[in-house]
């Protein structure tokens, strides 16, 4: 009886600590999602981060829709987390594990990076801030559930790429330095940021096809054509620098769970 408690408040305690490294995680991640947002936006104005930056100031403009992506992400990082781990149990090829790990944390990362993206679009073009639960409901009015969705395939696509490819690039460099999270945190935060950062680069078109079907509710065939003809293959990487720092900052959400409890509760020493 006893075992099963303490089972029960581990359990308990591994939710709770995961959820908070999920919120945590958002608030050095929403930033670059707006400045994302912004130059998306207004691609027709070919925004630099810098400019993106200056346009979007003062700081409490940074976290337009936070309440969105930061309620989301609560539940996002446990089936992340989940999903991470439990795969491991069928096959070693860390591009799967990170695949199959996004997908289950888009469940329900992408209703509340919609309605993120949304809020910070129509801030962009007429600098009015409308609420995360005002922006929710029009969809829900609207297009109904698979309103929250649109857009999702292309972030399916390019971050489960993204993350199967830095958990790959994780994998070898903990193997090259050993995969003990407890004896090498420096070594997970730094494969993290360097597989996360390389693959953020890769997935950048993707990106931005996902962010702009989100704001124009258009289809990627139209969207293509548009981004071709109006700024040429350059426009497919328009923003690939805030792509790059957003995916390294998204890398928390992979060693972060681990490194909480490495730190919290570390393996009794024989």
């Amino acid at each position: 009886m006893k075992t099963d408690t303490e089972n029960n408040n581990k359990v308990i305690q591994y939710f709770i600590e995961t959820s908070i490294v999920g919120g945590l995680a958002e608030v050095p991640l929403h930033p670059f999602l707006t400045i994302w947002t912004i130059q998306q936006a207004n691609a027709e104005k070919n925004l630099s981060m810098k400019q993106a930056i200056r346009k979007i100031y003062p700081l409490k403009n940074y976290y337009i829709g936070f309440s969105a992506t930061c309620a989301t992400a609560l539940f996002g990082t446990i089936a992340y987390d989940v999903t991470k781990h439990a795969i491991t149990q069928y096959t070693d090829n860390s591009l799967l594990h990170g695949f199959a790990a996004y997908t289950a944390g888009a469940v329900f990362w992408e209703p509340g990076e919609r309605v993120a993206i949304l809020a910070q679009a129509k801030w962009a073009k007429g600098g009015q801030c409308i609420s995360s639960r005002a922006i929710a409901a029009d969809i829900l009015k609207h297009d109904g559930m698979r309103g929250f969705y649109r857009g999702s395939a292309f972030g399916y696509i390019s971050n489960g790429f993204l993350n199967g490819v830095a958990f790959f690039l994780q994998d070898l460099l903990k193997k090259r330095y050993g995969d003990d999270m407890q004896q090498n945190k420096k070594v997970f935060v730094m494969a993290g940021l360097a597989g996360f950062s390389l693959a953020g680069l890769l997935v950048t078109p993707a990106e931005i096809l996902g962010t702009r079907i989100r704001i124009k509710k258009t289809n990627f065939k139209r969207e293509i054509k548009n981004i071709y003809h109006t700024q040429g293959m350059r426009g497919f990487f328009r923003g690939g620098v805030t792509s790059v720092l957003h995916s390294a900052a998204f890398s928390a959400v992979s060693w972060g769970p681990d490194l909480v409890s490495a730190c919290f509760h570390p393996k009794p020493v024989a």
